[in-house]
């Protein structure tokens, strides 16, 4: 909400981090968020602006983790390394402050904005050291496809820029969750290729994800996947990944309906649970009960 009074305007974003599906937002919790965000910004009405200078201050815990997360967090995100947008990039292993500092990101913590139980490629999360003593030590990375449709897909950096990355990291001894998006006009001969490419680079664990088509974006009519197409493609990625963690990310829900529990038989270790970035996925409780179904155990996906 924004408040105004003349030339003087106040805005206020409010947020609260719930484990659950769209019911969480009927609670009372989310329902009162926004009347406490209205009175606030009407409260910074009357506050009295700070003059321009060089000061010392104390900044609480919540504040200091924002600002941690803006200047710092976003520029640890190893998919802007090679569109040169960060200024880490080529840090790893390298000092970024000093030794007392260091910063962890933990989705594992309850009740927290960005708690979650697994991260958008179907990991399960866990605490990770981003700097420790000031050493610049984690990223995650992603290579979308294969080498020879990326040009189709991908413009602001090359393929070897990704491959590289992945590369620097399984030289530092990283877990390299790494793997692509089906069904993006791509040919089952260059999913084969992604495949091999993955196998060149050895990553540990390799998200399958499955267009699901946004209004306004160029692949917005780009929808030639049907459920037995996608099983093939788990069994094509299981078949040439014989020894890896294959998991089923996002897209699953549109695109294998009804067949989702068929993902396992094909070849599937795990799946992502909850919603994604920017669509929602189905509740995650039917997504437990069909592994319950299945007599399947969950577990970590870096056991």
């Amino acid at each position: 909400p924004t408040a105004k009074d003349g030339p003087n305007r106040q805005r206020i974003q409010q947020s609260i981090s719930l484990r659950g599906g769209f019911e969480e937002m009927e609670t009372e919790q989310a329902q009162n968020i926004g009347a406490k965000a209205a009175e606030l910004a009407i409260e910074l009405l009357s506050s009295i602006s700070a003059k321009g200078g060089v000061y010392d201050v104390v900044l609480d815990p919540i504040l200091n983790g924002v600002v941690t997360h803006e200047a710092f967090g976003h520029a640890t995100e190893a998919d802007n390394w090679p569109a040169h947008s960060t200024v880490l990039e080529d840090k790893v292993n390298e000092q970024v402050g000093p030794e007392y500092l260091s910063i962890s990101d933990d989705p594992t913590l309850t009740g927290m904005r960005g708690s979650t139980e697994y991260d958008w490629e179907g990991t399960k999360t866990k605490k990770r050291h981003l700097v420790k003593d000031g050493i610049l030590t984690d990223l995650l990375h992603n290579l979308e496809t294969s080498r020879s449709f990326f040009p189709n897909i991908c413009t602001t950096h090359s393929y070897e820029d990704d491959i590289n990355s992945v590369k620097n990291a399984k030289e530092l001894g990283f877990f390299t969750c790494t793997g692509g998006i089906m069904g993006m006009g791509e040919s089952w001969a260059q999913r084969a290729e992604l495949c091999e490419t993955l196998q060149e680079l050895d990553v540990d664990s390799v998200p399958i994800n499955f267009l699901n088509p946004r209004p306004g974006t160029p692949l917005e009519d780009q929808n030639d996947l049907t459920p037995m197409t996608c099983l093939k493609i788990i069994a094509l990625f299981r078949l040439m990944l014989p020894t890896k963690e294959i998991l089923v990310c996002g897209g699953r829900e549109v695109n294998l309906r009804d067949l989702q529990s068929m993902m396992f038989g094909a070849g599937a270790n795990g799946t992502m649970v909850g919603n994604y970035l920017t669509t929602k996925g189905r509740d995650s409780k039917e997504d437990l009960q069909m592994i319950t179904d299945l007599g399947l155990v969950q577990g970590s996906a870096h056991s």
